[in-house]
């Protein structure tokens, strides 16, 4: 599994820590935007150091032009070539199926390439707002990297126990700037053994949220080297028009918690 034993000072964690990723997450999004919108565009350009790594993804240049567009409450994601030989080509994955798009007709694919690529990169973007719903959040403890303080938060949707089926994450937020700058995980998918890390650079606000503008993929904590990056050149959301016939107040995230800010 991706932790040591984490199970050891759960049950007397102080209600604030164990707050923590929540917290982190509200923090950058104070006015809950996030699940206020439907769709995620984004332009960036995929970096890439590996030429190993990249022979295994869909990407055909060292340096790759892409628009990404992620359906927030869809598991869909498309990527359409900006540069190189497949330029204005859009893939795309729904449901764990990969896809082309030729002349706008959907074209289903028995792809790994698209879907070991894809798959994930939807989750890189993702990660900094979403791991906070997974069904177990655990204080882990504190630790250091590059003498900059955190705090070390376990999160999966699974068990406890190391696992061999289920992703396991390490969600490490930064003590001064309550950024998550860190987020250690599994991809069993690809490979049971498989540990990785992102670290997520450049916070800027999009429409209201605060989101990472360069993503680099470790191998470990610390590590100076790293396969490929993301720089992302511009984000924005939009939302679907819809008819409603009442109102819906949003509630405050935990109920009775006064974060200290």
């Amino acid at each position: 599994g991706i932790r040591d034993d984490l199970v050891t000072g759960v049950q007397t964690c102080a209600l604030p820590i164990c707050r923590m990723l929540e917290r982190a997450t509200w923090k950058k999004d104070r006015a809950l935007n996030w699940d206020r919108y439907d769709q995620w565009e984004i332009i960036a350009r995929d970096v890439w150091k590996s030429r190993f790594v990249r022979w295994l993804t869909p990407v055909t240049e060292a340096d790759q032009e892409l628009k990404f567009v992620f359906q927030l409450k869809k598991d869909k994601a498309e990527m359409t070539y900006l540069n190189g030989p497949k330029t204005g080509h859009t893939i795309g994955i729904e449901n764990g199926q990969p896809y082309e798009l030729l002349d706008d007709r959907r074209i289903n694919k028995n792809s790994n390439k698209i879907r070991l690529y894809l798959a994930p990169v939807r989750d890189y973007f993702f990660w900094p707002q979403d791991l906070v719903n997974s069904k177990i959040v655990v204080y882990q403890g504190e630790g250091k990297v590059n003498g900059e303080a955190y705090h070390k938060i376990f999160v999966t949707d699974g068990d406890f126990k190391p696992s061999r089926d289920e992703d396991q994450f390490i969600v490490w937020v930064n003590k001064k700037t309550m950024t998550i700058d860190f987020v250690e995980f599994t991809l069993r998918e690809l490979l049971t053994s498989y540990r990785g890390v992102v670290e997520y650079v450049d916070y800027r606000e999009v429409q209201g949220i605060r989101l990472p503008h360069r993503i680099i993929l470790r191998d470990k904590i610390g590590d100076q080297k790293y396969s490929h990056e993301f720089l992302v050149d511009s984000m924005k959301f939009e939302k679907q028009e819809r008819s409603l016939s009442f109102r819906m107040k949003i509630a405050p995230l935990s109920q009775g918690i006064i974060f200290d800010l």
